[in-house]
């Protein structure tokens, strides 16, 4: 994976992804991404919370070709060992609500936070795609210099305003009436 780091303004290339947490639609994303792009992939999910088994596996066949690795664990600390990134999501999703306590339960020792942090490698940085609570990331890590959620939430405003900004065009060139 390779990130332009606003902070240095430079490309950051990355070798090894760990996603700490749920494996829900943000996971079977960066997996099927990383492994294509031949970052190993390091999953630690509570039992019962893993990845859908179909995305594992094209995930693994992705990862083979790249010359990747994938390995799944529910020991957050094995998962993070040797990671460039760490990554976490929420534990409780839209829709999820009724089940808020349970999972936070079952989700006990899976919280980012320094120790959990310092098993990766030196200088690895932490992503939260949002909205983030307290017991997913510890507050020294989410406010901490390793933390690019704040940017990687404002690359996420970049796409949408760009497409509208297209469609307006779209509209103005081909004197098209506004449906915006």
């Amino acid at each position: 994976m390779v990130l332009i780091d606003p902070k240095l303004n430079h490309l950051l290339f990355f070798l090894a992804h760990s996603q700490v947490g749920d494996g829900n639609n943000v996971l079977h994303d960066l997996m099927l991404g990383s492994a294509i792009l031949g970052m190993n992939v390091n999953i630690a999910t509570p039992k019962g919370y893993e990845p859908n088994a179909t995305i594992m596996q094209k995930t693994k066949d992705l990862a083979a070709a790249s010359g990747a690795s994938v390995m799944t664990t529910t020991v957050a600390a094995e998962a993070v060992k040797g990671a460039d990134v760490v990554v976490t999501d929420t534990w409780v999703s839209m829709g999820q609500e009724a089940e808020y306590q349970k999972r936070v339960a079952e989700f006990d020792g899976y919280q980012v936070n320094a120790e959990l942090m310092s098993k990766a490698n030196a200088g690895a940085v932490f992503l939260h795609c949002l909205p983030r609570h307290p017991e997913e990331v510890a507050d020294e890590v989410f406010y901490s210099d390793a933390s690019l959620v704040f940017p990687e939430a404002e690359n996420r405003m970049v796409r949408p305003n760009e497409t509208k900004y297209q469609l307006c065009l779209f509209v103005s060139i081909f004197h098209l009436p506004s449906i915006l």
